[in-house]
């Protein structure tokens, strides 16, 4: 092993890196595991002394090794009569929310939106600026001429002021907005 003592180092240090975008591809972490052991399998065979980029290597060759599998996977459905299609389009319906749970959602939803409107103009104006319309803290200083730290404030008491709202009005039915300790 004393030849790929670097890549073996680089590769204890990359693990749980590795380990995590795989399971991020498949969604099992066994099959990540897998994964991640023929990624150091094939990068054992590979000529180190040249790459400039080891990381980026070792998260390519996992990449594409999940690949490989989910084609031979499609193939295979295929062959056995099936487009595999069906199956694809199973998991995703299977991950859209329910009816029940896209009434609950936009329930909630007005109610955050009545909770703002008790919030004072400019706090508000800046948490929708941030939250709802995705603007960068550069960008609402940039319309607003406050502070980084000014615009973090008006979120932060903001964030503070619709929980309690809520709480005030649900009377601690549901947690919209955690607190950061949990």
């Amino acid at each position: 092993m004393s030849a790929h003592d670097p890549l073996h180092n680089l590769f204890s240090k990359r693990r749980k890196a590795l380990l995590a975008l795989a399971y991020q591809r498949c969604g099992s972490r066994t099959d990540a595991e897998d994964f991640v052991q023929e990624c150091f399998a094939r990068a054992m065979q590979l000529d180190w002394a040249e790459v400039g980029k080891p990381d980026a290597l070792l998260a390519t060759i996992l990449i594409n090794l999940i690949r490989d599998h989910d084609r031979r996977q499609f193939t295979r459905q295929w062959a056995d009569g099936g487009s595999g299609l069906e199956a694809r389009l199973e998991k995703i319906s299977d991950q859209s929310p329910s009816a029940e749970q896209r009434l609950e959602h936009r329930q909630t939803l007005d109610r955050v939106i009545e909770a703002m409107a008790e919030l004072p103009d400019k706090r508000a104006r800046i948490f929708r600026m941030s939250r709802v319309q995705g603007m960068s803290y550069a960008a609402i200083s940039h319309a607003t001429g406050l502070t980084k730290k000014g615009i973090e404030k008006h979120i932060q008491r903001a964030l503070s002021d619709l929980r309690e709202i809520l709480r005030r009005h649900d009377v601690g039915k549901r947690r919209y907005f955690p607190d950061k300790d949990s």
